[in-house]
């Protein structure tokens, strides 16, 4: 369970780092150190997801972690991403991820603007692939 922050929301970033070939460099990383260095986000409110090779692992990931901190499922979760992958979230990835993932590990929820989109976990993103050497 995720204790110590007074908000009632955590800020999630998921990237993968080896994406690059030989890169000790991790955008989940250096994005954490952004939020706490420049916009003063408590570090214990900050969750990075750095195994994720592209947004169905990205969402996969994240309703996984949202499960181990004991966080709500009935609660929507937002995305945050440029406007064409937020349209690309809520209008075509469930069926890229069933068709990549044999399941659909969230729900849409309401289109919150150009860039941002409710989702809700779904329990189906706690099936680890026994066939997909990286599935966390």
């Amino acid at each position: 369970m995720c204790t110590g922050y007074n908000f009632n929301w955590y800020w999630f970033y998921s990237k993968w780092s080896t994406d690059r070939t030989g890169s000790t460099w991790c955008e989940a990383v250096e994005m954490k150190k952004f939020l706490i260095e420049k916009l003063n986000i408590p570090e214990n409110a900050i969750i990075i997801e750095p195994h994720a090779r592209h947004t169905t692992t990205n969402l996969r990931n994240c309703v996984r972690l949202i499960y181990r901190y004991g966080m709500p499922f009935n609660k929507a979760c937002i995305t945050t991403t440029s406007g064409g992958q937020s349209m690309m979230i809520t209008n075509t990835l469930a069926a890229r991820c069933l068709k990549e993932l044999n399941e659909v590990p969230f729900q849409n929820g309401k289109r919150l603007s150009e860039t941002e989109a409710e989702f809700y976990p779904a329990i189906d993103a706690l099936h680890i692939n026994p066939t997909e050497p990286l599935d966390p």
